[in-house]
């Protein structure tokens, strides 16, 4: 397997590139998981062409949901 060194993005880790357009994502919603309490899903969507991405992390500490 080939592998090939890739420079580390210089975008702020809050901004989120479209993998189809490339374009900034927003944050659609942010919803507990129902695999464990300690999880979120974090839905990403693009506006210009409609994509969505689901992220399951960890929140912040200190991030106590409303």
């Amino acid at each position: 397997m080939n592998r090939r060194n890739v420079a580390p993005s210089h975008l702020p880790s809050l901004i989120m590139p479209c993998p189809s357009c490339g374009r900034r994502m927003h944050v659609k919603s942010v919803e507990p998981t129902r695999l464990a309490a300690d999880l979120e899903e974090v839905t990403h969507a693009c506006a210009p062409c409609g994509t969505e991405l689901i992220r399951t992390v960890r929140p912040h500490r200190g991030h106590e949901a409303a």
